[in-house]
């Protein structure tokens, strides 16, 4: 398979039940640090991965603190940006299409 599907829960309460999710769904490796910036460079050096592409399904708000989702939108704008700047392979982040309007009002407001 070309790319690692990987799901992301909506819903959750605090920083620690993502990381949890993405150790396990991204197999990632035990070095792993469970803070903002080792999940910013996790996800912009995917080294580990076989797939040639990973792909962020979200289920729908990853967080039920705006302020906390907003930084993590903030975090996956700027790693899907490194990516595209030639790396080989490519992070794919997707959230349902009612999400449209207020990831954008989001990150908008973050610029």
């Amino acid at each position: 398979e070309c790319s690692l599907k990987v799901p992301v829960p909506e819903g959750l309460d605090s920083l620690n039940g993502l990381f949890e999710v993405l150790r396990e769904r991204l197999r990632q490796p035990d070095y792993f640090g469970a803070n903002l910036d080792a999940l910013s460079e996790v996800l912009r050096n995917l080294h580990w991965v076989e797939q040639a592409s990973v792909v962020l399904l979200h289920d729908g708000v990853t967080f039920k603190d705006v302020t906390l989702f907003g930084v993590y939108l903030s975090i996956l704008k700027e790693c899907v940006e490194d990516w595209e700047r030639g790396q080989v392979g490519r992070l794919i982040v997707v959230f349902p299409a009612k999400l449209n309007e207020r990831v954008s009002q989001l990150l908008e407001q973050l610029i």
